[in-house]
């Protein structure tokens, strides 16, 4: 097998970037899910209530990234902490409280603009380190602003099988994973317990529950009953919709599409 496509989010819920190579650093890919937008009271928005910011489309190019929606004007970013920007602010996501840095009251008016509502755009910056779930991860381990894991990965015949059901291709963006992993039988990650790729070990911890949010269609933020209830028909168990698996690597380094993938413990 081979890693066939890798991605980040910079912003949550916002457009993916395929990458051809990503660095793997403590806390996931390095600069995934960096950004995330929050209410007024610091509770985190997502595209589950606010489609619209699949739109949303990033570049990366030095210390800044970019912003754009459609054909309006864009919006630059610093990645990088600014000395003179104003202090962290308290955000919530999922149960989890942590401060963040608000990026500027530009960014806020542009996002505002777009959503049609007070929104602040804020930025995950070290040394502030976010906890993921216990018991499925180790002390220490830690994720920026993904949902839960540091990474999300899912095989494409999983997605084909999918697409098979409903009777039309399904885009994999529908579903946001991190890494992709050419397969030839569907749902065979299920029963993985550890991989390799490349040459760094990645922990398959939990299956991923989905919701409304991969009924969002990429790139115009159009909704529909469509896939999660043609995937509710053969992969709910306990009231749940899974499809894809959460994973916690267990070192750092870079990671190459077309690395061979490799499997090394298979659930009991």
């Amino acid at each position: 097998m081979r890693l066939d496509r890798i991605s980040i989010y910079p912003l949550k819920s916002g457009a993916g970037i395929a990458l051809g190579q990503g660095t793997l650093d403590a806390t996931g890919l390095v600069n995934d899910r960096r950004f995330m937008l929050v209410d007024p009271a610091g509770d985190f928005v997502t595209l589950r209530g606010n489609p619209r910011i699949v739109t949303v489309r990033a570049a990366l190019a030095g210390d800044h990234a970019r912003f754009q929606a459609n054909d309006g004007p864009a919006l630059d970013v610093a990645l990088v902490p600014n000395t003179t920007a104003s202090a962290p602010i308290d955000v919530q996501i999922w149960g989890d409280y942590l401060p963040a840095t608000h990026v500027s009251a530009a960014a806020d008016q542009w996002f505002s603009t777009l959503l049609g509502k007070p929104i602040r755009l804020v930025r995950f910056d070290a040394p502030v380190r976010r906890q993921v779930a216990l018991p499925y991860a180790q002390p220490g381990d830690s994720v920026h602003f993904a949902d839960g894991f540091p990474l999300l990965v899912i095989g494409t015949a999983s997605l084909a099988l999918l697409s098979e059901k409903l009777g039309r291709d399904v885009e994999m963006d529908r579903f946001r994973p991190n890494l992709t992993i050419q397969t030839s039988e569907p749902f065979i990650e299920d029963r993985w317990r550890q991989i390799r790729v490349g040459d760094i070990l990645i922990d398959f911890v939990k299956p991923c529950a989905r919701c409304v949010g991969v009924n969002v269609e990429p790139g115009t933020g159009r909704t529909s009953k469509e896939p999660l209830a043609t995937l509710a028909r053969f992969r709910t168990r306990d009231g749940k919709v899974y499809f894809g698996h959460n994973a916690i690597h267990r070192g750092v380094g870079v990671l190459r599409v077309g690395d061979q993938v490799e499997v090394i413990a298979l659930e009991p």
